[in-house]
């Protein structure tokens, strides 16, 4: 979490460290899944894209019938559902520290001390609450339209809004900034093509795939009845509505004219910075330099495209007198 880190962390090195780590690590899983699928294809003379069922099926289902085949299987299959277990804590570590430190993060005063670890406690027994229908014995019917509507557009949704409001609204030029007082080092161009094009282009377009490609949920030969279809998009829905409601709200509370709303809720307020008073004033005063730069070379154009004119003018008067 970046929260955790210190002001001056190196989170230009971590966000190229990071998806490195995790494209090899989704490159060497796909390699093992598919050679074993493949083997079963093999073994059963059943083509792979009927042994690849949706879902939970393949981890849960086909992965451990080829691991059932293999030398001393007890051990691959301890392996395979330890890693699923730390997978899964793992995935859960980050959701569920995202919303706990932003709410924390937001109520600093409020939540402290015991009643942060209160708070914590209280988060984690709802949590484990709204889990307990998936340990049911329709749990994996229930998992099944979570995932199916979640899983599938809500992430992609939620994620293309903060790929808009970083590259666009914030300002990929601001982030960069930013990002060169924390770690001392310049970023390059590149990055913000990243942010304000390439991140938005693809996640929109699988985002279009995704609708396009759509088909009713089903669980094996189990087909949802059309009001479990109406309440997986429901549920696909209600993380997303807290945004436009927000926007709206804040619209609505600002003064002046709409283009003046705007722009005064897409721009940072003035406490914005970092947490820590040493941090917030250095922060501070390296902006200033920043405007105060851009300043000087705005009123080294002016004065230049004027000398210019003057330049222009004069010559045209000579023609003219000659």
């Amino acid at each position: 979490m970046a929260s955790y880190n210190r002001f001056h962390h190196n989170c230009y090195r971590t966000s190229i460290f990071i998806p490195i780590v995790d494209a090899a690590t989704s490159c060497y899983a796909g390699f093992v899944i598919f050679c074993i699928i493949g083997h079963m294809s093999h073994e059963s003379g059943v083509d792979i894209d009927k042994l690849l069922v949706p879902g939970p099926g393949l981890a849960f289902v086909v992965y451990p019938a080829a691991l059932s085949k293999l030398p001393i299987p007890q051990l691959w299959s301890v392996i395979f559902f330890l890693t699923l277990l730390t997978l899964g804590i793992d995935s859960q570590f980050t959701t569920f520290e995202t919303v706990t430190s932003a709410i924390i993060d937001q109520y600093p005063r409020l939540l402290h001390g015991a009643r942060k670890t209160i708070f914590i406690a209280l988060a984690c027994l709802l949590a484990f609450c709204l889990g307990l229908p998936c340990a049911t014995r329709a749990g994996m019917y229930i998992f099944q339209i979570i995932d199916w509507y979640y899983a599938a557009y809500v992430l992609f949704v939620i994620t293309l809004l903060e790929c808009i409001a970083i590259g666009w609204i914030y300002g990929a030029p601001r982030l960069s900034f930013e990002v060169q007082i924390m770690t001392s080092q310049k970023l390059n161009i590149l990055w913000r093509i990243l942010w304000q094009f390439v991140s938005p282009v693809f996640i929109f377009a699988i985002l279009v795939i995704t609708f396009i490609g759509y088909s009713p949920p089903s669980y094996g030969p189990v087909t949802y009845p059309r009001y479990v279809i109406a309440i997986g998009w429901t549920m696909a829905t209600i993380p997303v509505l807290p945004i436009p409601i927000y926007m709206l709200y804040k619209l609505i509370n600002a003064r002046g004219t709409l283009l003046e709303r705007l722009r005064q809720v897409t721009a940072p307020t003035a406490d914005w910075g970092p947490a820590q008073e040493d941090n917030r004033h250095e922060y501070r005063v390296k902006l200033n330099e920043m405007r105060n730069q851009k300043q000087l070379v705005t009123v080294k154009n002016h004065e230049e495209d004027g000398e210019s004119s003057m330049l222009k003018e004069e010559e045209c008067n000579r023609i003219t007198t000659c």
